[in-house]
């Protein structure tokens, strides 16, 4: 064999040489792949922190949803017999306010726009609880103040019972 003979072989088998290590490189990048994909299928990840219960102020559940004191009132009681609002009136006072009634217990309970709300900004508001009072009189300016102890023990579901 000549030199020229031995170059020309030389090349040819260093061609093949450099395809055969593409494509291990190749497989091996396939297989690969197929093995982390085939780990992510059988192993979904686990979380270990669990998801907190969303509760009031005395630790009891509240309902998914529920952002303020009238939802919440509402969630656990039912229907009212009557919830009106000043926050869509036109002009709107610069303190809004909310009563819910319930009848068939004898309580009116009025809210205001809690959370951050400022004097004159618009709905929709984070009501809080501002009081409760009796329906018994007529008039409701001359209504009787209840203490939550006498509400909830009027309306045992305002509680969570």
């Amino acid at each position: 064999m000549c030199d020229s003979e031995l170059e020309a072989r030389l090349e040819r088998l260093e061609r093949q040489n450099r395809r055969l290590k593409r494509l291990g490189l190749l497989l091996l990048l396939i297989a690969g792949s197929g093995f982390l994909l085939a780990q992510a299928s059988c192993n979904p990840p686990s979380s270990t922190v669990p998801i907190p219960a969303v509760t009031d102020s005395k630790g009891r559940p509240v309902p998914p949803g529920v952002t303020n004191d009238a939802e919440l009132l509402i969630a656990r009681c039912g229907r009212p017999s009557r919830d009106v609002s000043t926050a869509y009136e036109d002009p709107r006072p610069p303190i809004p306010v909310r009563v819910v009634e319930y009848r068939k217990h004898g309580l009116r309970f009025m809210f205001f726009p809690g959370g951050n709300a400022h004097v004159g900004d618009p709905p929709p508001y984070r009501w809080k609880l501002l009081g409760v009072t009796d329906m018994a009189a007529a008039d409701p300016s001359r209504a009787r103040v209840v203490d939550v102890s006498e509400a909830v023990r009027r309306m045992p579901c305002w509680a969570g019972k």
